[in-house]
């Protein structure tokens, strides 16, 4: 029999999307998940979730994809609002703001939440709402465009060798966002396993 051990549970949209992933295997369906993480109460709702996602992988899948959701629809709406030109200075703004001021039961659903009107944040770290961080893309974007319109020069040419190091990070991204994790909890456990 399988055992499939998680360290760092009480992520739990990370850890959704795994068993929907995972219980999508039919050599998987009779392994036995252990959950771990040092926080009782995100690991008491990683639990829950695994209980539930075991008989509902399909609908633990659409939840678990909400962190990259957001993502990938902000990229679509930045692509598709490229018209809005110095308009999007002051509709970031309003983006960014707005979860301040408004906020509904509505959205603290798992299938709402992922606008970012909320009143309760999630029990998660991986929470990626639509707002406010569609104002910070929007405010990119256009920052973007009038430095490839007004200055050029400072977004062609030699990098200078100090951001190197941002550069492979930005090359990596993907790999750093994966093994950051894995490697931070390391160091702690030896830092933990250090003291007297």
């Amino acid at each position: 029999m399988t055992t499939i051990v998680f360290v760092g549970a009480g992520s739990v949209v990370f850890t959704r999307q795994l068993l929907a992933d995972i219980f999508g295997f039919p050599e998987l369906a009779d392994a036995t998940i252990r959950l771990h993480d040092i926080d009782p109460e995100r690991l008491s709702t990683a639990e829950g979730i695994a209980t539930r996602t075991g008989g509902t992988a399909f609908v633990a899948l659409l939840g678990g994809s909400l962190v990259v959701a957001p993502i990938a629809l902000l990229l679509v709406v930045v692509r598709f609002t490229t018209f809005l030109g110095a308009w999007r200075w002051p509709l970031g703004l309003l983006a960014i703001l707005l979860p301040l001021f408004v906020g509904d039961p509505f959205f603290d659903s798992r299938w709402t939440n992922w606008v970012g009107l909320i009143t309760h944040k999630p029990v998660t770290e991986d929470y990626a709402p639509i707002l406010p961080w569609l104002g910070v893309v929007w405010w990119g974007a256009a920052a973007a465009e009038w430095l490839l319109a007004q200055r050029p020069s400072l977004l062609r040419g030699r990098l200078p060798r100090a951001a190197h190091p941002l550069a492979v990070l930005g090359r990596w991204s993907l790999s750093f966002y994966m093994l950051h994790q894995p490697v931070l909890i390391g160091l702690l456990w030896m830092l933990a396993a250090l003291r007297p």
